[in-house]
């Protein structure tokens, strides 16, 4: 693996299942919706949901780089099969960040990040019949957004053989322009906490985090539990909230790193007959 103080470039790309109706969605953030697509999209699956990504990163000790030439997000939910009710979320983005990050001591490192995007998206809830009129098609016309979003953080490193840790941020510092009627990032304090428990032949790490998904939970909603349990190469990850869990296997060699994850929305304390299952794919490369 590539030491701490060396320089890095790489490509990675995730994809989920799903990635077939990429291109009715694509469509429906042209704002080209026929009725061929509004049957792909609503008429098979109650529940669907696709995300995909692809970008470029720099990465130096104090400094990073990231561009995001496409990433799209997709979540539909079809309610009431009397009268089909749709709730409807589909983001397009590119974007650029710079991120810095200096020790002021050895156990306080701060740092600030800044992103630059514009973005495409429907975000609604409507009745399904209402697509047969146009009135109702006029509702799903894609929104545009621009916007540079900063964070600042500080992490405290505390003494112990466990490595204890809390960090503090402020997000969504900056503005946006464009409709933000359906979609906005408010300014929103976060917070997180982790220990890392060395275990000779690997190493597991624990944190919690506590930061909004939607910017629409209660305060209890935000909590956010993950590990990551490495050994050799080879790492897996599990992970629990509000919303449901996760779980995967990755794999990193000194080039290439690939892996795999499943996430579910179906969770003992939030019962829900409209739920999602997900496995996403993500491959990499650095140089």
């Amino acid at each position: 693996m590539r030491g701490d103080n060396e320089l890095s470039l790489g490509v990675q790309a995730l994809l989920s299942n799903g990635y077939a109706t990429l291109d009715k969605m694509r469509k429906l953030l042209d704002g080209n919706l026929n009725q061929d697509t509004v049957d792909s999209l609503f008429s098979k699956d109650r529940v669907l949901q696709i995300e995909g990504n692809s970008e470029i990163d720099f990465m130096s000790p104090y400094f990073s780089a990231r561009y995001t030439p496409i990433t799209v997000r997709y979540f539909s939910v079809i309610r009431n099969e009397a009268n089909p009710e749709v709730e409807l979320s589909a983001v397009e983005e590119k974007n650029v960040m710079l991120q810095l990050a200096y020790p002021l001591k050895d156990y306080l490192y701060v740092g600030v990040q800044a992103k630059s995007f514009s973005r495409r998206y429907v975000k609604e809830r409507f009745q399904l019949i209402d697509l047969a009129t146009d009135q109702g098609k006029d509702q799903l016309k894609p929104r545009t957004q621009q916007g540079i979003l900063g964070t600042t953080a500080a992490t405290l490193f505390l003494p112990g053989s466990w490595k204890p840790r809390v960090a503090v941020m402020v997000a969504n510092i900056g503005g946006i322009t464009g409709d933000t009627s359906r979609l906005g990032e408010p300014v929103e304090v976060q917070g997180g906490a982790g220990i890392t428990i060395p275990m000779g032949w690997a190493e597991t790490e624990v944190d919690i985090d506590y930061k909004s998904l939607s910017y629409n939970e209660s305060w209890d909603q935000k909590f956010h539990l993950g590990g990551v349990l490495r050994f050799g190469t080879m790492w897996l990850t599990g992970g629990a909230d509000y919303y449901g869990l996760s779980g995967g296997v990755f794999y990193g060699l000194e080039q290439i790193n690939a892996g795999i994850l499943f996430t579910t929305t179906q969770a003992p304390w939030n019962p829900n007959d409209f739920y999602a299952n997900t496995v996403y794919l993500q491959v990499g490369w650095q140089i």
